[in-house]
């Protein structure tokens, strides 16, 4: 079954943790905290404000102590030589990490539990940022591929979520297509639609 997993925006989102609980409650399977300006506290209080239930759906990008202490589902680590001595220190329920190359899909991905492969189309928010790869090239690659789950990360949205299904991604990412919009439950309903 296709997945749907999201980023947050980076910045300041009004109603943050209402928009979180809609999300999961509408069918979106996790919630990746991504602040990478944000102080441990003002993660603590976007935490506090979300639902147990929410909670123990959202994997945090920074401040990995918070896991264990708010029930999260996990860390994801960013795409770094360090990568692999963070996942030794902080053992949560859930491992992922950020991949960025086809070549990256030969890294050992044993430990993990899944991974994001980005950017899969033009990024919707980072201008100039695009695949170095054609679709043709990562679907070969991808046949190959016998690691942990791999989501689609970048330029995703409802014109071409599809395609990442027929790649054979456990699901995809959604960012921007989210976030660009002025009512991002109601984009969410609309993309899942159309896979």
């Amino acid at each position: 079954m296709f997945e749907w997993l999201a980023v947050s925006p980076e910045a300041d989102y009004p109603e943050e943790a209402f928009v979180i609980e809609r999300l999961l409650d509408a069918g979106l399977c996790l919630y990746h905290v991504r602040k990478p300006g944000w102080t441990l506290a003002q993660c603590e209080s976007l935490l506090e404000q979300l639902p147990q239930w929410c909670r123990g759906r959202v994997v945090i990008h920074e401040h990995y102590s918070l896991v264990a202490e708010y029930m999260l589902a996990g860390c994801h680590m960013k795409d770094r030589l360090d990568a692999v001595e963070l996942r030794s220190r902080w053992h949560a329920p859930s491992m992922s990490r950020s991949l960025h190359r086809i070549s990256d899909l030969d890294t050992d991905m044993s430990g993990w539990n899944y991974g994001f492969l980005s950017p899969i189309f033009p990024s919707l928010t980072k201008v100039g940022y695009t695949a170095p790869w054609t679709l043709d090239q990562l679907q070969q690659a991808l046949l190959q591929y016998a690691g942990a789950s791999l989501y689609a990360l970048g330029g995703v949205d409802a014109g071409n979520c599809a395609v990442c299904a027929d790649l054979g991604f456990a699901g995809a990412v959604l960012h921007g297509a989210l976030w660009l919009d002025d009512a991002p439950i109601k984009q969410f309903n609309e993309i899942k639609r159309t896979v």
